[in-house]
């Protein structure tokens, strides 16, 4: 009947774990730190431990295998890695170290930035956040500037706000404007930082001076689209407003900015 085939059925399940727990053990010899064959191993126990789950050597075994893997496989089991460690071990620490593989491997995903932050917040790590995406933001600076500037306008406040690093802040609005000379929600943050810390005046100014220039014309970088699609008056509102409101000393910078753009009224 059904129930006597249930059991036989278990019977025989249970009589192929018992044959088969001897082959488990022999692999797990090989996990030791000096073994020849550990990531082989590893990667044969990973998906055993993951179907009986045992947790505690799943983390064994997929951290071994992260030690040795490259590109994508890398970057895969470091995204297992942070969700078994947050979930099922609580260990967010780790969880937040695993994790920070994939934001370098994707920065310019907002859905790993969103995953890493909070990782940080629950585990109380978020200076070393706010570190991560410095380091990410200028390690694309040469190669992937789009990717630089994106992490780069997610830095921006953080540097300020909960890092209370100004320098950071502004180096990281700067970028912003260098990928996009439009950007007012970058000048507009420049304005804030400026007001909060005046001593970096100087540089800022000069910055404006330098999106006045050629840039803005359109003769050399074409940003966003081109900037000679932009309405001149909407331009000069949007990245000159906040300054000249808060230092009236920036207004012939703003005339400057007019002209090469056509013309604008007070």
């Amino acid at each position: 009947d059904e129930s006597q085939g249930a059991i036989d059925a278990l019977r025989g399940s249970l009589e192929a774990q018992v044959a088969f727990r001897p082959a488990v053990a022999a692999l797990e010899r090989e996990l030791g730190v000096s073994r020849p064959h550990r990531a082989a191993a590893a990667a044969l126990l990973a998906p055993i431990y993951d179907q009986t789950a045992d947790f505690v050597r799943l983390e064994q075994a997929l951290s071994i295998l992260l030690e040795v893997q490259q590109g994508d496989a890398r970057v895969a089991t470091a995204r297992r890695l942070a969700d078994l460690r947050a979930t099922k071990l609580g260990a967010l620490r780790g969880a937040f170290e695993a994790q920070l593989i994939v934001l370098h491997a994707h920065a310019d995903d907002g859905e790993v930035r969103r995953a890493t932050r909070a990782l940080a917040e629950q585990a109380g790590l978020f200076a070393d956040y706010g570190r991560a995406l410095a380091e990410v933001m200028r390690g694309a600076l040469v190669e992937d500037p789009e990717t630089a500037a994106i992490v780069a306008r997610e830095l921006a406040p953080i540097a300020e706000e909960r890092l209370e690093d100004y320098a950071l802040a502004e180096q990281a609005l700067k970028l912003c404007l260098d990928w996009d000379p439009m950007d007012g929600e970058a000048f507009n943050g420049l304005a804030r930082l400026l007001r909060d810390h005046p001593d970096h005046a100087a540089d800022v100014f000069a910055l404006l001076g330098k999106v006045t220039g050629y840039e803005l014309r359109g003769e050399g970088r074409v940003y966003g689209g081109g900037l000679n699609k932009i309405e001149p008056s909407e331009l000069a509102r949007i990245s000159a407003a906040a300054f000249v409101e808060r230092w009236p000393e920036l207004r012939s910078a703003v005339q400057r900015q007019g002209e090469l753009l056509g013309g604008l009224s007070d």
